[in-house]
């Protein structure tokens, strides 16, 4: 059995005096990143939020990026990429260029999201959300695999 971190940045102003400092909370979820790699765990997954709505980690690649610099066995995951709000050929560099820069460690994970609020900051349509999602990802896909290809969508 392959056993994995995987953590949640939750942190909304509900939380009331129980509420973190997100800077510190960002440097904490980075440091039990690397040392999931230390006591032998098989993976890192952290998530992608935007505005702190619920979460405090908008730019999940270069997070992972950073904890691949500084560890040799994880598997490194968002969970998940929130694909209809970012540009799906963006993405695929993304986590293409953590995939070399991680020898191989990186895993693809994206999902349409579940909270209109985070499409109504980029001024997405919530309905749109599973168009958008499948576009997305055969898009995504043949960035990844194909080295020469048209998408017309």
């Amino acid at each position: 059995m392959d056993i994995g971190y995987f953590t949640l940045t939750d942190n909304p102003p509900a939380y009331g005096e129980q509420r973190r400092d997100s800077s510190q909370f960002f440097r904490d979820v980075i440091e039990e990143g690397v040392f999931a790699d230390e006591i032998g765990l098989n993976s890192v997954w952290l998530p992608e939020h935007h505005f702190g709505l619920f979460g405090c980690l908008g730019a999940t690649s270069t997070s992972l990026s950073y904890i691949a610099a500084k560890t040799k066995h994880v598997q490194l995951a968002p969970a998940t990429i929130l694909l209809p709000c970012n540009n799906p050929v963006q993405i695929a560099e993304q986590f293409c260029t953590l995939d070399q820069l991680s020898d191989g460690r990186a895993v693809f994970s994206a999902g349409r999201g579940y909270d209109k609020r985070e499409y109504d900051v980029f001024g997405i349509p919530f309905e749109e959300s599973r168009e958008r999602f499948d576009e997305g990802m055969l898009l995504v896909r043949k960035a990844m695999m194909e080295e020469d290809f048209t998408f017309h969508g």
